[in-house]
């Protein structure tokens, strides 16, 4: 028995060592089994300031089929994390702060180590290198350096007093937008276009003009996507434009008097010197004719500069050099007059004013007898001949007789000097022959025609009646042909100095022509009128006769907008074609290349000596320069209200610009 169990013993443990053996042997040949293992090919990304996206390449090693890599990260200016195809991505938002910041994106893996992602960003700081210099007295240049040259970013200039008004950077920012969206709805364009127009990227020079003298401004930038929203922190510089020299000028001053009719005879200690001269109320101190005098001539000079002249083209034109003499013919008779003369620098700086009064005599009663001849009469217009007796002034006007046909001689005086003393009408010498047009058919007129002295009559009061014919439509073979517009801002890089102040328009070359004879009216006008409820044929035509008549005029017109090319022709009788109408909606789309315009009456002046700023200005009268659509008239003028002369232009003055702080900030000349 214990035998038997010994032996059984023996053979059980035999039989479990064998088994043993045999599992040891299968553990020796089966491949061993190694943990999952997360590999990074960076351990840090870097972000700039203004953020973006990121990627970062990363692997698992022994993954295990089902498992997914994760990606976390408690920060929030961290954004969009996910992993997708051996890849973590992410998004940083900017950073707006001076301080450089970090975090990290833990990486986990069922089964492995976790990894940790480090993720630095840049401190806004100072983000430009911004750099500034007067030019001269009214210019002032500006560098800039951007720390990324992928950004896009505004500059602006402000004078600096209203900058340092601001409290902080986003109240300054959010009145640049206000700016902006003002400028866009000028131009009629969207806020983001006019941005896009405007940002720049990487160094630029820019070139700020038009500013005032010895004035203290601040140059600023930032980033700004195309929408609008800021970037970066605002960064400033302050620069103060030159003195202006050449303003110490002394002036002589002397009166030839005749009656109430006072030439004002000025000659400057220095013939190169600008310089400005008139007369006013003499009851008026030195500092309130300045006062007038600044405020009307920055009136003229905006005017002009919303004609396309620069600042320093505009005061050359209204401004004078050398001995001058002046006749100022509406006076007051037995009147002290104060006459002023000062230098005035391109910027509008003025010197130090020179003032000599003068009393005008009484009015010096005339002799003159002047007949009136009318002829060729037609339906909308007449000629008309008078042929004084003297040289002595008198002035000539009309209106339908309805206005003064019923009232004696002395009720009708007091209109005419009305109309002469604001300028309305003025006075002419020897034989005046001249053509009134946008009569009104088969309507009785009287011409109105007086002497004066000054301010006043000096004649009795010379009239007569006519009646303009009944009208008749014609057929003139009137042909209107405006087949493709072009981009203004394209052609400004042919001729940057014609076409430059544009270039927000497109250009429409319109070619019109009629019958051997007829003469050709025609415009565009702002709006829809292609059709007889919204203007009538009487109306289009009364307009038109005051409009282009070449055979070829190109139009500077709005994009995106409502516009009505019209036109008509006339027989030598005087008789009207029904009017072409044709409405327009011009697109940025549809411009045609510029290679296939003709840039007609410009010459090529790349080899040419930079022309003085009165030859500009000169230049851009004589280039057959685009001339811009405009608002049709609601109403016809009156015709007693017209002018039967042209009136000097010296005397129109449009309303200033906008007069809120938040006009004054201004962006770089386009064409740096």
């Amino acid at each position: 028995m214990n035998i038997l169990r010994y032996l059984s013993g023996t053979i059980l443990g035999m039989m479990v060592l064998a088994c043993l053996n045999i599992c040891w042997s299968c553990s020796e040949d089966k491949e061993e089994v190694l943990p999952p293992a997360i590999e990074l090919t960076t351990q840090g990304v870097e972000m700039k300031a203004l953020g973006g996206d990121a990627s970062v390449l990363v692997n698992v090693a022994n993954a295990v089929e089902g498992v997914e890599l994760k990606a976390e990260c408690s920060t929030t200016w961290v954004t969009d994390l996910s992993v997708a195809d051996n890849k973590v991505s992410f998004s940083v938002l900017p950073n707006t702060a001076d301080e450089d910041r970090e975090t990290s994106i833990t990486l986990s893996y069922t089964g492995a180590e976790s990894k940790t992602l480090k993720v630095t960003q840049k401190g806004m700081g100072n983000l430009f290198d911004l750099k500034a210099a007067a030019k001269d007295e009214s210019t002032v240049v500006a560098t800039v350096k951007p720390e990324d040259n992928d950004m896009k970013y505004l500059v602006m200039i402000l004078p600096q007093t209203e900058a340092d008004a601001y409290n902080t950077d986003e109240e300054m920012y959010q009145d640049d937008i206000t700016y902006l969206k003002y400028q866009a709805s000028k131009l009629q364009i969207t806020l983001e276009r006019i941005i896009e127009i405007n940002q720049r990227q990487g160094e630029v020079n820019l070139e700020f003009s038009g500013l005032s003298a010895m004035t203290a401004y601040c140059i600023y930038c930032y980033g700004i996507s195309t929408t609008g929203e800021r970037l970066t922190p605002i960064t400033k510089v302050s620069v103060t434009t030159a003195v202006p020299a050449g303003l110490d000028c002394d002036f002589d001053i002397s009166y030839d008097i005749n009656g109430v009719e006072v030439t004002m005879n000025v000659t400057p200690s220095n013939d190169e010197t600008r310089y400005y001269f008139n007369m006013l109320q003499a009851d008026l101190s030195d500092e309130e004719v300045m006062s007038k005098v600044m405020d009307y001539l920055g009136q003229v000079i905006y005017l002009y500069e919303q004609n396309g002249y620069t600042r320093a083209q505009a005061i050359e034109a209204i401004t004078f050099s050398g001995p001058q003499s002046y006749t100022f013919n509406i006076l007051e008779e037995d009147t002290e007059y104060k006459g002023f003369a000062f230098a005035m620098s391109p910027s509008a700086v003025t010197g130090p004013m020179t003032t000599k009064n003068v009393k005008t005599g009484s009015v010096a009663m005339s002799d003159n007898q002047i007949d009136i001849e009318l002829y060729d009469i037609q339906p909308r217009q007449v000629r008309v001949r008078c042929t004084p007796s003297n040289n002595d002034p008198y002035v000539v006007s009309y209106a339908p007789f309805d206005y003064y046909g019923e009232l004696s001689d002395e009720e009708v005086l007091p209109y005419l000097a009305n109309y002469f003393q604001t300028g309305q009408v003025e006075s002419v010498s020897g034989v005046y022959d001249s053509e009134l047009t946008q009569l009104t058919p088969n309507t009785k007129y009287e011409m109105l025609v007086v002497g004066v002295n000054g301010m006043s009559p000096s004649t009795k009061l010379f009239r007569k009646v006519f009646t303009t014919p009944a009208e008749e439509q014609v057929d003139l073979h009137l042909k209107v042909e405006a087949p493709k517009y072009y981009s203004a801002s394209d052609a400004a890089k042919v001729y940057p100095q014609v076409f430059g102040p544009y270039t927000q328009y497109a250009i429409v070359p319109v070619h019109v022509t009629a019958d051997p004879g007829a003469e050709v009216f025609y415009n565009i006008y702002q709006g829809d009128f292609s059709s007889e409820e919204s203007a009538s044929d009487d109306v289009i035509i009364s307009n038109l006769t005051g409009a282009f008549t070449a055979e070829r005029t190109d139009f500077f017109a709005d994009y995106d907008t409502d516009l009505t090319l019209l036109a008509t022709a006339r027989d030598q009788k005087g008789n009207f074609t029904k009017c072409y109408r044709r409405h327009m909606v011009l697109t940025r789309d549809g411009v045609s290349p510029i290679e296939e315009y003709d840039f007609p009456g410009i010459e090529q002046q790349s080899q040419a000596k930079a022309p003085s700023a009165a030859s500009k200005a000169k230049a851009l009268r004589q280039h057959a320069a685009p001339t811009q659509a405009v608002p049709m008239p609601q109403t016809l003028k009156k015709a007693a209200r017209r002018q039967a002369s042209v009136a000097d232009t010296k005397r129109d003055a449009c309303k200033g610009p906008f007069a809120k702080n938040i006009m004054r900030r201004q962006l770089p000349d386009l064409k740096h």
